[in-house]
Parts: structure tokens; sequence; C-alpha cells
């Protein structure tokens, strides 16, 4: 709880251990502190052995962050729609976790993200039509989940887009002819 002290903290990088969060708190609530550290650019704390979820306070972190890595590391529970505030995040990457629920459409304010990764989890419902406003997404990887309906025919106009990952999912649409005017994908 006291890493929010290191207020010139520009990188934390503890991914790859066997770190565990207190099996009395709910929430990841190491990560609430980091708010007081202005200058962080990227938290990376994936493969690592969390049992929580992500707290609502996620969207009070630093506005200079770019990066945001929780991969496999045992997050559950749904996506908090407070993540939407981080609108300088360049890559999010959430696979291979627990999360439920349907994908937030806050995620659509993330205008500087490059890369969205939320794949292998267990999320279902539609895909938020909010993410044609993602105007720099390079990569979308949301397979392995249990998406449903439709897929947004304003992907089409994502022109920076290369990489879009939905396998094993419930899409239950065609393929939006939209997809074909992006002559790079």
């Amino acid at each position: 709880m006291t890493l929010g002290n290191l207020r010139d903290l520009e990188i934390l990088h503890l991914a790859y251990n066997p770190l565990t969060n207190d099996p009395s708190m709910l929430e990841l609530d190491f990560l609430i502190p980091l708010k007081n550290c202005r200058q962080l650019r990227i938290i990376r704390i994936g493969n690592n052995s969390f049992d929580g979820m992500l707290p609502k306070a996620i969207g009070n972190l630093s506005s200079s962050l770019e990066t945001f890595y929780a991969y496999y590391c045992g997050i559950k529970g749904m996506i908090p729609n407070e993540i939407g505030n981080m609108t300088n995040l360049i890559a999010l990457d959430l696979g291979g976790n627990e999360l439920i629920g349907t994908i937030p459409h806050t995620l659509g304010q993330l205008r500087m993200a490059q890369v969205l990764q939320i794949d292998g989890n267990k999320l279902q419902g539609p895909i938020p039509v909010t993410f044609c406003n993602l105007t720099n997404l390079y990569v979308l990887k949301l397979k392995e989940n249990n998406l449903s309906e439709q897929i947004p025919s304003c992907f089409g106009n994502l022109t920076s887009l290369r990489e879009i990952h939905l396998s094993y999912n419930s899409l239950t649409s065609i393929i939006p002819s939209t997809l074909w005017t992006n002559k790079d994908v």
C-alpha cells in the first residue's frame, strides 16, 4: 500500500513472479495508491497469481499511464467502467484472466489505444460499437470469450487496424463488407 509514496515512479514491472494479493481483499487494492505516482507510464503485472478484481479506482491512475499489462494473473469479475478514464493508454492487455460480464462501452474512450487485448476470458455480449472510436487501434484481440451478436460494421473505418482476433466466440453475423474497405488489414 506504500507504492504510492514513490511519487516519481515511471515504470512498475512486477510480471512473471508468483506474487499474490492479500487474500482478505476482494480487489487488487495495491493498485489504488499508484494514483499518487503522477509520472507513472508503464504497469506490468502479468503472469502472477493475483486472485481479485480490478478496483473501480483504476480510473484514477495517472493520466501519463501508457501501458497496462495485466495478462494471465487471475483477475476476476467485471472490467470496471472507470477503466475508460485512462485516456492516454496506448496498450491494454487483460488477456487470459477470469473476467466476466460484458465489455464496457467506456473502452471506446481510449482513443490513443493501439493495442487492446482482452482475449481468453469469459466475456459475453456484443462487441461495443464505441470501439469504432479507437482510430489508432493496430491490434484488437477478443478471441476465446463468449462474445455474441454482430461485428460492428464500422470496423472498416479503423484504418490503422492490422490485426483482428475474434475466433472462438459466438458471433452470429455475417462479416461486414466494410471490413474489406481497409486495404491494410
